[in-house]
């Protein structure tokens, strides 16, 4: 091709193809499955994003994110909520055992 439209030329581009790879997305998601599981890691939105990257899935609209985002939010009060009571808990059990 570049003979086609170049005279002279006796250095040629070349294309670059190594970055192209074949996702076998079932051992994947079987993968972060189990590591998940196993609190090896802990799922993100980056997560999310690239899982629908590479299954072709659209982008979350604004609205999905905002209720993410509230949702998120529901859970970290929930859980500060659980380690206050956790807390309170283990003050009480400790005084009880201090009084014996």
């Amino acid at each position: 091709m570049v003979n086609f439209n170049y005279d002279g030329v006796t250095k040629y581009p070349k294309l670059d193809y190594s970055d192209i790879v074949t996702t076998d997305v079932e051992k994947l998601a079987t993968a972060y499955n189990t590591l998940k599981t196993a609190g090896a890691i802990n799922p993100s939105m980056n997560d999310e994003q690239y899982f629908r990257t590479i299954l072709g899935l659209p982008e979350k609209t604004d609205e999905e994110k905002e209720e993410d985002l509230a949702s998120t939010e529901e859970d970290i009060v929930d859980a500060d909520l659980n380690i206050a009571s956790f807390k309170d808990a283990v003050k009480k059990s400790i005084q009880c055992q201090r009084r014996k």
